[in-house]
């Protein structure tokens, strides 16, 4: 007499996909353009970083300039030149 057999296991449930945030018309300025919120949020990245950079300049008086940049391996040759052998 063989031994009785478990039943099959139950069919796993499909799997639930996170549907991306629709498009929202940025409320910042300049030519009309769309972004995906992660939140509530009405400004894109970009307008959001302008936005905190105006009231930094109207808090401090003082916005740093940001110059050339310069490429991320020219800053590692200063900094590792910079340091003691």
């Amino acid at each position: 007499m063989a031994a009785p057999q478990a039943p099959p296991a139950p069919p796993a449930p499909d799997p639930v996909v996170a549907r991306p945030a629709g498009l929202v018309t940025c409320d910042g300025p300049g030519n009309e353009h769309v972004f995906r919120p992660v939140g509530d949020e009405t400004f894109c990245g970009t307008c959001r970083t302008e936005e905190a950079w105006k009231a930094h300049e109207l808090r401090y008086q003082h916005r740093p300039d940001k110059g050339d940049p310069i490429p991320w391996r020219d800053r590692m040759d200063a900094i590792l030149q910079a340091q003691p052998s």
